[in-house]
């Protein structure tokens, strides 16, 4: 029997109980949502596609367009490179940190650029190469992060997972 007298045994929990089981669930951090993730691929890709709008613009309407080619694969090439820093030096592309997440390793460490963007990008960006195939693993990519840990193929692939930045403060 507890003796203190503001104690109301009938009274609801006062703990967060749904955060309480979330960190006994995915540990001290919070996985990031389906819908963020979808939206940080979104602006990461729209950036891409930005950088590579002059190029498209210098080979409209030339005779000899490979100038204009080459300007967006520059362009885009500039954009990936500023991302795969980011990602193997803090855990963010440029849109993961605007909307609050992180990629880290399964124990908690940070990514460096093997698990950041050769094994969690390039694998399964050269399985897109191979006809017919590449197209399936990319579906099962996606589909992955219907699972109940939230992890895509290439978050397993790479020994990763995509958090919210600040860890659990309880």
């Amino acid at each position: 029997m507890n003796e203190d007298p503001d104690f109301n045994p009938y009274a609801p929990p006062s703990a967060d109980t749904e955060l309480v089981a979330d960190q006994e669930r995915f540990g001290d951090y919070i996985p990031a949502t389906r819908g963020r993730r979808f939206l940080g691929n979104l602006i990461d890709s729209l950036l891409i596609g930005a950088a590579v709008i002059p190029g498209a613009v210098l080979s409209a309407g030339v005779r000899s367009p490979e100038g204009g080619a080459l300007a967006m694969g520059v362009g885009a090439l500039l954009v990936l490179a500023v991302q795969w820093y980011l990602i193997s030096t803090s855990g963010q592309s440029i849109a993961k940190k605007m909307l609050g997440m992180r990629i880290i390793k399964m124990d908690g460490s940070p990514v460096n650029f093997v698990s950041g963007v050769i094994l969690r990008q390039w694998v399964i960006m050269a399985a897109g190469f191979i006809p017919l195939l590449g197209n399936i693993i990319g579906l099962v990519d996606a589909a992955f992060i219907f699972r109940e840990d939230y992890r895509c193929l290439h978050d397993h692939i790479a020994g990763t997972q995509v958090v919210m930045a600040n860890p659990f403060s309880v």
